[in-house]
């Protein structure tokens, strides 16, 4: 088999299967998220781990600068 899927067991089979979706899954998430800065110079969607935590002033400071656009 290729694409790392070894193992003799078929849960050592699915287990693998699963990781590789799972970081499929996580490396879309980044590629959005770089168009999504490219594009917009600015992107709420998550990075890997979980969501950019923002202070109060830079979500107004942005809401600012979408309203006036």
């Amino acid at each position: 088999m290729g694409w790392g899927l070894r193992g003799s067991s078929s849960w050592q089979w699915h287990a693998n299967l699963c990781f590789l979706l799972c970081r499929g899954i996580n490396e879309g998430r980044q590629a959005a998220r770089e168009v999504d800065l490219y594009l917009e110079k600015c992107t709420n969607l998550p990075v890997t781990g979980g969501i950019v935590k923002r202070t109060a002033g830079e979500v107004f400071a942005a809401e600012a600068v979408a309203v006036a656009a």
